[in-house]
């Protein structure tokens, strides 16, 4: 009997010391492993807009980690998707360029404009604020979706790169009235 009770609280100790170093690897492990850094939202500026003003969407971005994050206006940041009642309207040249959809006739390089880069503490939110007619012709009443996709940048030397989606808002361009 002392020798299953030996063997007893071998295995239990065996059992805890594993359990506890599993834990502090779990603890230090590469950041990257350890889920987003961001928590994003969409909402639309305006529900309704007339026609020939720009649909506009803020992007909340908020720091889920300890320490600072960055955000950028760069176009690799972010993807737009929009869809409408008859399916998606027509992408801008530029949105075209974006996935590298370059036709004939098209201006041969398409020039961002100013780039911007700002810190998020831990904790922390900002916003950003798109204005959709950039990416798509809004141009025809109707009603639409849109939701992006922010890039989390890498945690470590070597952790990719992952796309978080927002979730997905509603909006219509509203003809003016006759």
């Amino acid at each position: 009997m002392t020798g299953f009770r030996t063997l007893i609280l071998s295995v239990t100790a065996t059992v805890v010391i594993g359990a506890s170093s599993t834990s502090l690897n779990a603890q230090t492990a590469a950041p990257s492993s350890q889920g987003p850094s961001m928590a994003v939202s969409l909402a639309m500026e305006k529900d309704h807009i007339p026609l020939g003003q720009k649909p506009r969407a803020v992007v909340t971005i908020k720091n889920l980690t300890q320490q600072k994050i960055y955000i950028s206006t760069a176009s690799w940041f972010y993807r737009v998707h929009i869809e409408g009642e008859n399916g998606g309207p027509s992408e801008t040249e530029w949105q075209r360029h974006r996935h590298g959809d370059v036709r004939p006739g098209d201006t041969e390089a398409l020039v961002e404009g100013p780039i911007d880069s700002r810190e998020i503490a831990p904790g922390g939110s900002d916003f950003q604020i798109c204005d959709l007619t950039v990416f798509y012709d809004l141009s025809v009443p109707g009603k639409y979706t849109v939701y992006m996709e922010i890039r989390d940048e890498p945690k470590g030397p070597s952790g990719p790169s992952v796309w978080l989606r927002t979730n997905t808002a509603q909006f219509e361009v509203v003809a003016p009235a006759q």
